[in-house]
C-alpha cells in the first residue's frame, strides 16, 4: 500500500471573508475523510489565522515578512485559494515591489510560479453579495475605495479590447454558497494532483543535469572554442592559474598554437568578463 500524498494548501483573503474562510477550513478537514480519498491523501492548510498553525506577528518586521518566514508561500504549495468580496485590503511594499494587499502579494507569488511551473493550482473566488454602501457612512470613501479596487483587479482579468478572458475565476452570492462550491472543486483539484507524477523539488545547491554532449568530443586539428567549454577537460590547473592572473593584472598574453586555453579553459570560468584580442598571428594575445 502506497503512503498517502501530503498536499499544502495555501488560503489568502482580505479581512472580509472570514465566512469563507471558515467554511474552507471546515471543507479542507473533512476531505481526506471522503470514501473515495481515505488512505491517498492528506492535508496542510497553510492560513495565517489557522488556529495552532499560525505565525507570530514581530515588531521588528512587517506582516507579511512574518506570515513568509513563518509559512510557506503560495508558490511552495500544491494548491493556493484565493477570496475576495468588497475589500482589496492593506497596501503592500514587499522587497522593492508595490502590491495592493497581502493577498495580492500571495496571488502574484502563486500565479507566477503556476506559469513557470505548472504549480501550485490556483483557484479564484469573488463574493457577489450586494454590499451597503452608504453616504453617510463615516467610512463610506475607505469603503468604497476598498471595492473599486476589487472592481479594478478582476476588471484586469478580462482583455479590454476583446473582452477575451485572460484569467478564469468562480463567483458565489453567499457564504454557502461558496462551501458548496468549494468542496466540488477542491475535490477535481486532488484528484487531479493525484493523477499527476509528484514535483520533485531540486535542491537549490544540486547543479543542473548535464545534457548529453552530440557527436565526437575530439575537434582534431581545430582549435577547441568557447562553445566547447563543456566538453574541455584536462586543463584545469592553467586555466585556474590564467583566472588568477587575469584577476591580479591589467594585462595577460596568451601564447599558443591553438588557443584553446584561452578560448574554451578561461572562457568557461570567466563568464561575464569582457576581453579584446589584440593581435592574431597563429598565436594569441589577449588584455582584459
Amino acid at each position: 500500500m502506497t503512503d498517502p500524498r501530503h498536499m499544502r494548501i495555501f488560503l489568502s483573503s482580505p479581512g472580509d471573508v472570514a465566512d469563507e474562510r471558515a467554511l474552507a477550513l471546515q471543507v479542507i478537514e473533512q476531505m481526506p475523510y471522503d470514501p473515495l480519498l481515505r488512505g491517498k491523501v492528506t492535508f496542510e492548510v497553510v492560513a495565517w489565522d489557522k488556529p495552532g498553525a499560525g505565525t507570530p506577528m514581530l515588531a521588528t518586521m512587517t506582516p507579511q515578512e512574518a506570515i513568509n518566514q513563518g509559512l510557506p508561500r503560495p508558490s511552495e504549495c500544491d494548491i493556493v485559494v484565493v477570496i475576495f468580496w468588497a475589500r482589496m485590503g492593506t497596501p503592500l511594499d514587499y522587497k522593492g515591489e508595490s502590491y495592493l494587499s497581502g493577498t495580492h502579494y500571495e496571488y502574484e507569488d502563486a500565479m507566477q510560479s503556476a506559469r513557470r511551473s505548472g504549480r501550485p493550482e490556483v483557484v479564484i473566488y469573488r463574493g457577489m453579495e450586494e454590499i451597503a454602501l452608504k453616504p453617510t457612512d463615516p467610512d463610506f470613501l475607505k469603503k468604497y475605495e476598498q471595492w473599486r479596487l476589487v472592481e479594478d483587479f478582476f476588471a484586469g482579468f478580462v482583455e479590454k479590447d476583446s473582452g477575451k478572458i485572460l484569467v478564469g475565476y468562480n463567483t458565489h452570492k453567499t457564504p454557502e454558497d461558496f462551501r458548496r462550491a468549494f468542496e466540488t472543486h477542491l475535490k477535481a483539484l486532488v484528484k487531479r494532483l493525484l493523477e499527476a507524477p509528484p514535483v520533485k523539488a531540486r535542491p537549490a545547491d544540486t547543479p543542473p543535469a548535464i545534457a548529453l554532449w552530440p557527436g565526437s568530443p575530439f575537434p582534431g586539428l581545430r582549435a577547441f572554442t568557447p562553445a566547447d567549454a563543456p566538453i574541455f577537460f584536462g586543463r584545469g590547473r592553467e586555466t585556474d592559474a590564467l583566472v588568477k592572473r587575469v584577476s591580479a593584472s591589467r594585462f595577460v598574453a596568451v601564447v599558443g598554437a591553438s588557443g584553446s586555453l584561452w578560448r574554451a579553459g578561461y572562457g568557461r570560468q570567466s563568464v561575464g568578463v569582457v576581453s579584446q584580442r589584440v593581435r592574431s598571428t597563429g598565436a594569441h594575445a589577449d588584455r582584459r
